[in-house]
């Protein structure tokens, strides 16, 4: 009868053993699903992130495409012809032309508007800043402070905070 017994016990023993052993495949499979889980949840944080990072970095890159078209505009109409020896017809249809030329460069700016830029232009006689205006020029002026605004040649942009072009200024001496 012992025997028996003892055969009873090492048979529980051994099971006891294996479900010992079963158990710890079990927490270690859990630990290996949720370190995977994690991972993907990491993997598709990171993909948002880069994916951000890419449209971020494709509209800069095509505002500053457009942005040199907009400042090129704006300097040709910087440079209005002398119509007074031109016939009052050839002046009409030259104003109708313009018109739309302005009509074109209008759309063009609230296009960049609604894509979220924003055009930068300092104020005539405000301090220089040169961590977010450039100088293109110095000259001296009377009344003036030294290191003040006095012209602005081109509006500066940005794009939500990131300054994409700065203003270009004439800066008192």
């Amino acid at each position: 009868m012992t025997e028996k017994k003892d055969s009873k016990t090492s048979k529980a023993s051994r099971a006891s053993k294996v479900v010992e052993e079963l158990e710890m495949k079990c927490e270690e499979y859990l630990a290996g699903w949720k370190r995977a889980l994690a991972d993907y949840d990491n993997l598709k944080r990171d993909l948002s992130r880069e994916r951000d990072d890419i449209r971020r970095y494709a509209m800069e890159r095509a505002a500053e495409g457009f942005l040199g078209v907009l400042e090129h505009f704006d300097q040709a109409m910087k440079h209005e012809p002398d119509l007074s020896s031109c016939d009052k017809d050839v002046k009409k249809k030259i104003f109708s032309w313009l018109s739309g030329i302005i009509h074109i460069r209008t759309a063009m700016v609230e296009e960049l508007k609604a894509l979220g830029l924003e055009s930068v232009e300092p104020e005539i006689g405000s301090p220089y800043l040169p961590q977010i205006q450039e100088s293109v020029g110095a000259r001296k002026e009377e009344g003036s402070k030294s290191e003040h605004i006095l012209e602005v040649v081109a509006r500066g942009w940005k794009l939500g905070e990131k300054l994409l072009r700065p203003p270009r200024v004439i800066i008192s001496e």
